[in-house]
């Protein structure tokens, strides 16, 4: 599979999202953060960092910290199961004026908020605040990712 990155009129959409699956799980996050999805790449531990980092990738000759599942397998409150054969994906956000990559399973789409059933009341965020449950889509429950709740759990430990 090709790269896919952000490119012309996609990159400049305000109010897109990129849904996601992790597991059985339709997570969300701003199409703008989105710098580039590539298959699964090697992941290097790295020693002495928080156990929220699962180690780093390489990417444009940099190190990328990639986040453990583990961050989002306890905030759905489930553990992905581990597929054999099953490539993964890794998403690279932009976020605190760095980057931080995402393993998931498959992309489910872009869409627009209007597509989106938002819920009525206020948005409950999940037992780590990493996710808030933030509606509907496609008879789904669609979580949508809290990055900088993310960004202060990983700098926190």
């Amino acid at each position: 599979m090709a790269n896919l990155e952000r490119k012309g009129a996609l990159a400049a959409e305000p109010d897109s999202w990129l849904v996601f699956a992790i597991g059985s799980a339709s997570l969300a996050v701003d199409l703008i953060r989105v710098v580039e999805i590539q298959e699964g790449r090697d992941i290097f531990p790295v020693p002495l960092v928080t156990p929220k980092i699962l180690g780093a990738a390489y990417w444009r000759d940099q190190a990328l910290p990639v986040l453990s599942p583990a961050v989002f397998e306890e905030a759905l409150g489930q553990v992905r199961p581990q597929v054999a054969g099953r490539p993964e994906l890794l998403a690279v956000l932009e976020m605190g004026g760095g980057w931080l990559g995402i393993l998931f399973d498959r992309i489910v789409r872009v869409v627009r908020t209007e597509e989106i059933e938002l819920r009525e009341e206020p948005n409950p965020l999940l037992q780590s605040g990493v996710l808030e449950l933030w509606g509907r889509y496609r008879d789904h429950a669609l979580y949508r990712l809290n990055l900088e709740r993310i960004l202060e759990r990983v700098r926190g430990g």
